[in-house]
């Protein structure tokens, strides 16, 4: 009896079957750039503050339920309110 694997192997073609067992190498391990505690003082002092997903850089003055604003730090459109950050972390 062949396994599951060379059965699969078999019924895939050749471009899928590199394409499935290709090594992962784009895997983003990294600690988060922005914290759950960071957030949270922010939300507390209420000073319109933000912060940019992909630097972790903070931004001022944010709306609240800012989403994919541009970072002053990076340039990317990844700066987001810290309330609506709050919002996101919860879900």
């Amino acid at each position: 009896m062949q396994s599951a694997r060379t059965l699969i192997s078999l019924w895939l073609t050749g471009a899928a079957w590199r394409w499935l067992n290709k090594p992962q190498r784009n895997i983003n391990m990294a600690k988060p750039k922005v914290m759950i505690p960071q957030v949270m003082a922010a939300v507390e002092e209420d000073d319109c503050l933000g912060f940019c997903l992909e630097c972790g850089a903070e931004a001022q003055p944010v709306e609240p339920d800012a989403r994919g604003y541009t970072c002053e730090s990076c340039g990317k459109p990844r700066v987001y309110g810290a309330e609506e950050l709050l919002l996101m972390m919860a879900s």
